[in-house]
């Protein structure tokens, strides 16, 4: 068997329709060159969610969180 001259190939994917048969059509690809598909995931960043963590030292407490609400 002839070695591929492509290390892997990478695909984008966020879901969509459009993604998922790129996905499909890479998968496809790598197979016939011999070699493997890498699918990344990214986002941008809205600025409104929160780190699903964080540390006990920047939580408020809870006398915080009373005078904050009063």
């Amino acid at each position: 068997m002839k070695q591929s001259t492509y290390e892997c190939l990478v695909v984008g994917v966020d879901g969509s329709d459009a993604s998922l048969t790129a996905l499909r059509w890479s998968a496809t690809q790598a197979r016939l060159l011999r070699t493997h598909v890498v699918a990344v995931h990214v986002w941008l960043p809205t600025g409104t969610h929160r780190a699903p963590y964080a540390s006990p030292a920047e939580l408020p407490s809870p006398e915080q969180d009373r005078r904050r609400a009063a």
